[in-house]
């Protein structure tokens, strides 16, 4: 019993929380970086919920369920701006691991200083009203996390 404890406080401290519900559900941690004025975002989804998720609602073949659907439902429920222009997902690669499945993608190159990156997700909120995806942003040397909840599906981030 102490060992599931101390899993499930490690696990719910993956990342510095905002206030949450009392029973949130992390299904989704989504990390947003730069390097050089590029632009990335790696997104871990929380294997049985995201498999579940694509059978009711991605029109897929079996073998494209992960690789094509879950790129297209990510895409589709995880929106982001930067600088105010939409980002457009790009360069994806997919790693399946024991208990996430791991989207990385190149999102673009930041011709300007990056100052301001909004996110929204509406991922996973239909099926559990108490659905939390962790967020972090780290742009040049400032780094900010936040919670997404049903109540919160959107956050700006900005460095000034």
């Amino acid at each position: 019993m102490n060992l599931l404890f101390s899993l499930l406080f490690t696990a719910s401290h993956f990342f510095a929380s905002a206030e949450m519900p009392m029973h949130a559900n992390v299904v989704a941690h989504v990390l947003i970086d730069n390097y050089h004025n590029d632009l990335y975002a790696e997104i871990y989804l929380e294997k049985t919920l995201f498999a579940n998720a694509l059978r009711h609602e991605a029109d897929c073949d079996a073998s494209l369920m992960l690789s094509k659907c879950g790129s297209e439902y990510v895409e589709k429920n995880l929106k982001m701006t930067l600088n105010g222009e939409s980002v457009v997902f790009a360069d994806q690669t997919m790693d399946i691991q024991k208990d996430y499945v791991i989207y990385r993608f190149y999102l673009g190159k930041a011709e300007d200083c990056i100052t301001k990156v909004t996110v929204k997700t509406n991922y996973m909120f239909q099926y559990d009203e108490h659905a939390v995806t962790k967020l972090r942003i780290k742009i040049d040397e400032v780094e900010k996390h936040y919670s997404l909840i049903t109540s919160r599906k959107e956050i700006t981030f900005s460095k000034i």
